[in-house]
């Protein structure tokens, strides 16, 4: 006599696949959670605060307390619309110091009795005789050197002048200078101006190297 086949539970059929179904979907998510990009979390903006310094430069330190950003002056911003004043010594790079200790103006007369070959400066315009004197602060067995064709003036209509050619003029400073570290150099540099132009400054403008844009002032 046959045996008789045992008949299947629907019950058990449909609850084994709704567990089916539920691994399936916590399988899926997690695979999809492996696949996917991280994002990491926003990060603070770090605070800074700027401080300007009288080469012009602007220097920047990280601020871990996340403060608002402060700027602080260092001394006075360097630049032709605010230059430095008569005696002071500008670092103009190459381990040299630039200092105009006198200025004459008109310097006219000077330039006239320098030599009778001089020219005669047109109605609107002036000789200026500025002293200048340059430190090396190098090594005592190192030298600097330094040619008065590094520096120039600028008046208030933006126009720049170079050195006059003149002669004649007392303690004029040669146009090329080699001395060495702890020395100095001093003399008469001439120019041609405006005439009672009062916005005349001496700006430094390195041949190759150096600190461009070191602006002093020649009014007093």
């Amino acid at each position: 006599m046959a045996k008789e086949k045992k008949r299947s539970n629907p019950l058990l059929i449909i609850l084994g696949v709704i567990i089916l179904c539920c691994l399936g979907s916590i399988v899926l998510i997690a695979i999809m959670r492996l696949l996917a990009p991280r994002t990491s979390a926003p990060q603070t903006p770090r605070a800074t605060a700027t401080v300007s310094v009288s080469t012009g430069a602007t220097i920047e330190f990280i601020n871990p307390t996340n403060t608002p950003e402060v700027t602080q002056e260092v001394g006075t911003e360097n630049s032709r619309s605010n230059p430095y004043p008569i005696g002071t010594k500008v670092n103009i790079g190459r381990d040299m110091l630039l200092q105009v200790v006198f200025v004459t103006r008109p310097a006219n007369e000077i330039v006239s009795q320098g030599n009778i070959f001089n020219s005669t400066p047109e109605p609107n315009r002036e000789y200026i005789l500025v002293d200048v004197r340059v430190e090396c602060t190098k090594d005592a067995n190192e030298k600097c050197n330094f040619s008065t064709s590094e520096i120039k003036t600028v008046g208030t209509n933006g126009q720049v002048n170079d050195q006059a050619f003149v002669a004649g003029i007392p303690n004029e400073l040669e146009g090329f200078n080699e001395f060495f570290g702890g020395g100095y150099i001093e003399g008469s540099v001439v120019f041609l101006v405006t005439k009672d132009d009062p916005g005349v400054v001496l700006f430094y403008e390195p041949l190759i190297f150096g600190n461009p844009g070191s602006y002093i002032s020649l009014v007093e």
